[in-house]
């Protein structure tokens, strides 16, 4: 259960709609459209890892695996 509500997509600024649209659903992103000055240049970055990379998919979860281990990431 989130611990902050959900931001309401008609009141989030239309950079940042425009910017969620373009992700899949995920209450992660949601969340993240809270921080409205972060919240488009992050899901830029999030569509360029995941989509605009040539990158097999195996090599980039061990890529992101790898950098959450060096900074020391706990689940």
């Amino acid at each position: 259960m989130a611990r902050l509500p959900y931001p309401d997509p008609a009141a989030l600024q239309e950079r940042t709609r425009a910017a969620l649209a373009t992700l899949p659903v995920r209450t992660v992103f949601s969340m993240i459209a809270h921080a409205e000055g972060l919240a488009p240049s992050t899901f830029d970055f999030v569509n360029a890892v995941f989509a605009g990379t040539t990158l097999e998919p195996r090599l980039r979860q061990v890529a992101i695996l790898r950098v959450g281990y060096l900074c020391n990431s706990r689940s």
